[in-house]
């Protein structure tokens, strides 16, 4: 709320107060139709507001279900890479069945990719 939201928000309170310590409790007090017009146009404002906090809340909702689907793969990655890593010997051993390894590792990376792993 700038300075002058401010001013013109303080001037309404002020003579809703003076009124009411003529008036009482009364349903109906005289307002400039300038107060009107400002009250309504801030009622809007604050509407357009909530519109758009919605639509960021529902944006931050989509972005931290696609954080957690992609935290997911990254920890499906992690442990096929660790699995492969540790599991499989080095290229010195000589029984190495290269082979049938290379394909266990594709198998490995295929159920991982698709989420099965």
């Amino acid at each position: 709320m700038n300075d002058k939201d401010k001013e013109q928000l303080q001037a309404i309170k002020r003579h809703i107060r003076e009124m009411r310590e003529i008036y009482g409790d009364v349903k109906v007090i005289p307002y400039p139709t300038a107060w009107i017009d400002y009250l309504i146009e801030q009622v809007e404002k604050v509407e357009q507001l909530q519109q758009e906090n919605e639509m960021f809340k529902a944006a931050l909702d989509e972005s931290a279900k696609a954080s957690a689907t992609m935290q997911k793969k990254i920890g499906r990655y992690a442990k096929v890479i660790e699995e492969i890593l540790y599991h499989y010997p080095t290229p010195i051993d000589e029984e190495l069945d290269y082979e049938k390894a290379y394909n266990e590792v594709k198998e490995i990376a295929k159920r991982a990719w698709e989420g099965t792993e």
